[in-house]
This record gives C-alpha cells, structure tokens and sequence, in this order.
C-alpha cells in the first residue's frame, strides 16, 4: 500500500526523460528492507545476527534481544552475507536502486546509502551529499527496519521513548534538503512518518511502508506515473510522541478537535508549544488527479432501530489523468445519552474513475451499526438525529445529510451492523 502524502509543485510523476537520478539512504539498495517483522527476511537476518567474530551463539536471544546489554542504543548491521541470500531466495525482487536501472534503461542511476536504517554511522554522508549534487532528481529513502531486538528499530522486543524518525536520519535529510534539488522522500517503515521538518520542507513524501517481494517494481510504476497512488492512511500520524494517544474517533468534546475550546487546552491550536493537530489524518492520501464529490442523498431521512437506510453519492474525475478515489462515509451520533466518539467511520468504497468519468456510489447500512454500550452494559441503538458525511478523509469532508432514528430498541451485538456495505452503481 503506497501513500501519497504530499506532492507540491506537481514534482511526481517523475518524467521518463530524466538523465540522472540519485537513489539516497539506508533502503535505496538493501533488500532486507523491503520486508517486514514476521517476514523470513527477517527470520534469516535475526539468525545471521547470531553471527559475531566468528562465533555462533547457541541461544539466539543472547544476541538478538541483547539480554548482556551488550548493544545498549545500537542497532546491529545486517550481515553482509544477508543480501546475497536473499537475492538467491527471492531472485524476482529488485532493490528500488536496481529496479530503476532495469525500469530506465537509458538514465543514469546513481547511488549512495549515506546513512544506515539506524541512523549512527554517518561515515558515508559526505559521499552521498556528493552523488545527489550530480542529480536532476534526489530520491531520499529513509525510516525505519522492522525485525526482532537488535537487528532492527522497530519490531519484536523492540521499544523506544521516540516515534521519530531513527538516529540521525534527520540531520541527513537536513543536507539533503540543503542541496535544492529536486527530491522525492520515500519512507520506509512499519510505522507512519513522524517527523515534522520532513513533512513541511520536501515537496514530495510517499509513505512505502515495506512494500514486500515486488516493492521496487511497483515503486518504479507509480514514481513515473504508470499507476496513480490510491493508498490511504489506516492509522493517525502524530507529530510527536507528546501528541500520544492521538487517533480520529475521539470522544465528543476532547482530543486535538476541541483544542481551543477547553480549559485544558489554552490556545486555539492546542498544547501551548504545539499545535495538538496531527501530522496526517486518518483516511489520508493523494492520488495523481482529482475528485469531486456530489448529490449526496439518503434513500430516507427516517429509520427504525431495526432497520437498514442507503445513502448515495456521485463521484467524478476531474483530472487528467485515471485514478482510484477510496471514498469514505462516517457517522456523527448528534446527541447521545453516553459519550461517543466525534465521528466513526462507517463504511469505504475504491472507485475507479476515468479522466471525466462519473460513477454513484452506494452504503447500505444497518441502523444497528450506529448501537453502544449504555449505563447497563446494553447495546441499544438509540432514538435521535446522526450526522453522515462522505469524504476523502475524516477531516477532508465533502458531503454530509442527517437521519433520524425514530426510537431507542436493543440488539445483539453479535448480529449488529459493522461496516455498511458498499456498491458501485
């Protein structure tokens, strides 16, 4: 699932007649990357971490969970014998560095890591500042590495006090970012980007993830525009790790939407050194063209507790260029005799639309969907009036009507609606 998350000054799709692009940083040309915790990457790379000085350890949590405290802050190289094996085991898979070599016959693919996934051994910086200064394009992989205890900085027995970006990644986007090139950031990791400076300096951020066994192909097809991203963000991007818990669903009345509007929160943004909004919202992502929204209308403006309402609503390309729009519904309970949250999401629907194309999407949802848990531990679904809005995130809201539930009833909740269903008509 690739996520475009920002594109400014329309830097992507990179053109096909670039000349010279530089592929920087710890995931550019290292395999091992490309897959994540309970991969058998990562299995072979903790049972190559065994190795050391020759010796190989009987136990493999001696080593990999480091119970000595031998490693204390580090993060231990893969094996160099770790990317040969894998090349043997998944002969099919290309680096992003070897990828584009093979997707751009005629470009001349520069390379440098510069920097390792752990972010402390700077050694190579200058030679990377040195490559991407011959570039037209800078593309900049940096995050994390998922595995177990020290061969990674994220995984299995794996903790950190920070959810930023590893070691000193970000004084090398730093340099990076000081040549005024052009630059694509990839990041790479299990976990979403969280650092600020990268997010508001480079034009271009596309969250990879581990994008698995065919990553670098794929990554070379969207980079170019052969596929326009359509991927979606399934969790809230903090800022920092002070923002924690941070996530959409918050109960009426508190989190990041009420900043400014309680007394615990003094200023309109939120903390009072920070803004408590997130780094990027639940349901976040851009595609390579645009949509809009429109005629957004319920079957019927009343339910019954029992009963199952859709709502419709039309989409349409009005860009250039083919593209999915992951269209989202959420729902708002207007007054409730319980907190509940500020909005759920309801249900979602990938449509795939042509430059012009107008396509009506349809949610049927059940009315049990809207049920909670009331003062007597009873799902109820409870008699008032709800807020549904249809968006391309939960902030990104294009579209909303109400309905009215016309009286409180209890319901199973192992029968009760989850997600309403979805068609594209």
């Amino acid at each position: 699932m690739i996520i475009l998350l920002k594109n400014e000054h329309q830097t992507l799709p990179l053109s096909r007649d670039v000349k010279k692009i530089a592929v920087i940083g710890p995931h550019a040309d290292l395999l091992r990357s490309y897959f994540g915790t309970f991969s058998y990457p990562a299995t072979i790379d903790m049972t190559m971490a065994r190795e050391e000085d020759g010796q190989v350890f009987e136990e493999p949590g001696l080593i990999i969970y480091d119970i000595e405290q031998k490693y204390v802050g580090q993060v231990r190289d893969p094996s160099p014998r770790l990317e040969r094996r894998l090349q043997k085991e998944f002969p099919q898979s290309r680096t992003l560095r070897r990828a584009l070599e093979e997707y751009l016959t005629d470009a001349q693919i520069l390379y440098a890591r510069g920097i390792n996934a752990a972010g402390n051994d700077v050694g190579d910086v200058e030679e990377a500042l040195n490559v991407a200064s011959q570039a037209d394009v800078i593309i900049l992989t940096l995050g994390g590495k998922n595995g177990w205890g020290i061969t990674s900085t994220v995984g299995e027995g794996v903790d950190s006090t920070s959810i930023d970006l590893p070691g000193e990644q970000e004084a090398f986007a730093r340099k990076i970012y000081a040549l005024n090139k052009k630059t694509v950031v990839l990041h790479f990791d299990g976990r979403p980007l969280s650092n600020e400076y990268v997010a508001s300096h480079f034009d271009a951020i596309m969250e990879v993830w581990q994008p698995g066994l065919m990553g670098g192909q794929a990554l070379c097809k969207v980079l170019f525009g052969e596929y326009s991203p359509a991927g979606r963000l399934p969790v809230t991007a903090a800022r920092n790790a002070g923002q924690l818990p941070v996530y959409y669903a918050l109960p009426r009345g508190s989190g990041y939407r009420a900043a400014g509007h309680t007394g615990m929160i003094r200023n309109k943004n939120g903390y009072i050194n920070d803004t408590a909004f997130p780094l990027y919202d639940f349901g976040y992502g851009l595609s390579y063209t645009t949509f809009a929204y429109s005629d957004f209308k319920a079957q019927a403006q009343e339910i019954a507790p029992d009963g199952t309402i859709r709502v419709c609503l039309n989409i349409k390309n009005t860009g250039d260029r083919e593209g999915d729009e992951v269209v989202q519904l959420y729902v708002s309970d207007d007054v409730s005799s319980m907190v509940r949250p500020e909005r759920e999401l309801a249900g979602f629907c990938r449509v795939h639309l042509q430059p012009g194309e107008e396509k009506t999407v349809c949610f049927d949802m059940k009315a049990s969907q809207l049920a909670f848990l009331d003062e007597q531990m009873r799902w109820v679904v409870e008699e008032g009036t709800y807020t549904l809005m249809a968006g391309a995130s939960c902030e990104d809201i294009r579209q909303s009507l109400k309905i009215t539930v016309t009286s409180t009833a209890q319901t199973d909740c192992r029968t009760r609606g989850f997600y309403a269903k979805a068609a594209v008509i």
